[in-house]
């Protein structure tokens, strides 16, 4: 018997307020990818298929504004997710979960897919596509359901890939609270 109480908005609020802390809210930046003046100026070469190959710095700056921008669509994402499932009749928190676990996964398969766009410099390739694999481990352990998407285990599943993105300098594309 259900709770006249359980309208699933204190739920809907605490996964929105966790995936914040994710860093899955609303990042209310203008990242568009060319946020200052100089779209390529210092890339070097045409790379694979004709992109411009990027010198370290816009590499950095390029990759955070992407990883910025599908971050900020998860927000959306996890309350688009809510208003779907929730006629299914799930309790709240375990909507919430599933909600979070599909917006974290979602934000970090689309922020993958946008670093993959992107042509890091000769010197970085390996370390780069170290990273990018690490992250697409994590994110096919999370798809599968191996792990938990929960703040302790996702930052532990993440981790790997955290570090390496990191120490490259994309900040905003680490998983973290």
């Amino acid at each position: 018997m259900r709770k006249a109480r359980s309208s699933g908005i204190p739920g809907i609020f605490a996964a929105i307020a966790i995936a914040g802390l994710l860093g899955c809210g609303g990042g209310g930046g203008q990242s568009t990818g060319s946020a200052s003046g100089s779209s390529s100026g210092g890339g070097s070469s045409s790379g694979e298929g004709g992109v411009t190959q990027l010198s370290s710095p816009e590499f950095v700056e390029q990759g955070n504004a992407a990883c910025a921008q599908q971050k900020s669509g998860a927000s959306e994402r996890l309350a688009i997710y809510i208003k779907v499932h929730k006629p299914e009749g799930l309790p709240e928190a375990e909507l919430g979960k599933r909600a979070l676990n599909v917006a974290i996964v979602s934000t970090a398969e689309a922020e993958l897919a946008a670093l993959r766009k992107l042509e890091p410099p000769a010197s970085e390739k390996k370390k780069v596509e170290a990273a990018l694999v690490a992250e697409e481990a994590a994110i096919k352990k999370g798809n599968k359901g191996e792990t938990k998407l929960e703040l302790p285990a996702t930052e532990n599943l993440f981790a790997a890939s955290n570090r390496q993105l990191k120490a490259l300098g994309l900040d905003k594309c680490v998983v973290s609270s």
